[in-house]
């Protein structure tokens, strides 16, 4: 919108009035915390799911836990799917979350997997893990 020549408070304006309804409330709430377009833009962009340049993104996160050169011992994997999560937006990184055990999981060697598995074994947690991310690094 810079580039049309518009003034900062008709750009506010504009996007708030072409937002989605569902996403009209948090949207609103973004607005009245920055004051300057250049802010909430640098807002949107980081809670809705700005892909940095690198590339890095859930696709990317998907494709390197679905490729099979990624099962490796549990250390290595542990630490190549910390360094990728890091660089998830924070959208991403919320819908992640509720499966980031068992994303990880698949990463690793089967042999792995299956003490891992019985070590982080938790009846209160999703599908039956620990959701304690804490608890895996000290597994691994």
């Amino acid at each position: 919108m810079t580039k049309w020549g518009m003034e900062e408070a008709t750009r506010m304006e504009y996007f708030c009035r072409v937002v989605a309804v569902s996403m009209h409330k948090e949207v609103k709430e973004l607005r009245e915390s920055h004051e300057s377009w250049e802010s909430l833009e640098g807002a949107l962009l980081e809670v809705y799911g700005y892909v940095k340049p690198e590339g890095q993104g859930q696709l990317e996160l998907d494709l390197w836990v679905a490729s099979e050169k990624t099962h490796r011992s549990a250390m290595e994997s542990f630490q190549e799917f910390e360094r990728r999560f890091v660089l998830l937006s924070e959208r991403d990184r919320r819908s992640v979350w509720v499966d980031k055990v068992l994303l990880f999981l698949k990463t690793v060697h089967q042999e792995e997997r299956m003490d891992i598995l019985f070590e982080i074994q938790d009846d209160q947690g999703v599908h039956g893990l620990t959701e304690e991310w804490s608890e895996v690094e000290w597994v691994c």
